[in-house]
């Protein structure tokens, strides 16, 4: 999964943009913001960071890495999560649909439930789709 873009005329409006959608939790956000503010301090007043402060800076950033990048291709690989679009939901539904007869009826129940392992399988967790013929 590739990150949306983040844009903006300075590093807080990208920090911001990134935790309105959803790349980074609030938390992280307020994190990079305060590593903004210890080199901006280093940057315009000459005020050296002290060493714990800047490995406590380097924990965050990697964290956000891992969490940005790695997690999640690891995530999509091995885990099943929730979809939460209906553009995720759509193919499944669209196949498990091709498996009911023209001529049959059916009942959808607990769509929001369908999730998809990282390896391609589709599977359903407490939902079903039901041929009534």
């Amino acid at each position: 999964m590739q990150p949306p873009d983040v844009t903006g005329k300075n590093l807080q409006i990208r920090i911001n943009a990134m935790s309105r959608s959803g790349m980074i939790s609030k938390s992280d956000a307020e994190r990079l913001h305060a590593i903004g503010f210890m080199g901006n301090d280093a940057a315009h007043e000459i005020k050296k960071a002290k060493k714990q402060s800047v490995l406590i800076a380097l924990k965050i950033i990697e964290h956000i890495l891992l969490s940005v990048y790695v997690f999640e291709d690891e995530v999509n690989q091995y885990l099943e999560k929730p979809i939460s679009t209906l553009d995720d939901a759509l193919p499944i539904l669209t196949s498990s649909l091709k498996k009911i007869g023209d001529n049959s009826t059916f009942t959808y129940q607990m769509a929001w439930c369908i999730t998809k392992k990282g390896t391609g399988k589709n599977r359903r967790h407490r939902n079903r789709i039901e041929s009534q013929n």
